[in-house]
């Protein structure tokens, strides 16, 4: 929807559908990911980001760099992975 509302300067695209709770980005957490289905949460994040790049707001963007900055320092693996079986653990752990 993002895309389509940037290529066709159509606000009715920009409405909020599935967008993060900007309140709850910055909202601390002991573990933030641990549990979460990577799949299916990466994608969210991934369309948070586009969003930024379509109508500037920063709080979207804050929520990109806070989850790849959590994956990179505690969920990253040797092999590239950052989650086992499609699931981020609990940080810091080996899977």
């Amino acid at each position: 929807w993002r895309r389509l509302g940037s290529l066709y300067d159509k606000p009715c695209f920009l409405a909020d559908r599935a967008a993060p709770d900007p309140a709850a980005i910055d909202a601390p957490a002991l573990h933030p990911l641990a549990g979460l289905h990577a799949n299916a949460h990466l994608p969210i994040v991934l369309g948070a980001l586009r969003r930024h790049g379509v109508t500037g707001e920063a709080h979207f963007e804050r929520l990109g760099r806070r989850l790849f900055r959590t994956l990179n320092s505690a969920h990253a693996y040797a092999t590239g992975g950052t989650s086992h079986a499609e699931v981020w653990g609990r940080p810091h752990a080996q899977a």
